[in-house]
């Protein structure tokens, strides 16, 4: 189990990276999708295309 907390930015993604075998970027995404975020959310606060955001997933 890999647990989320609210401080400590980059450790979130860094723990899920390591503990599911993500890229960082697959690990940014899913860190926000954790977090409610659309698609289209995460492409606006990542700086990705919505496409590219699903590719990731």
């Amino acid at each position: 189990m890999v647990r989320i907390r609210r401080h400590n930015e980059g450790e979130n993604e860094a723990q899920l990276a390591v503990a599911f075998g993500l890229t960082d970027r697959e690990a940014e995404v899913l860190f926000w999708l954790t977090r409610g975020k659309t698609n289209r959310d995460i492409a606006e606060i990542l700086d990705l295309s919505a496409r590219t955001v699903n590719k990731h997933l």
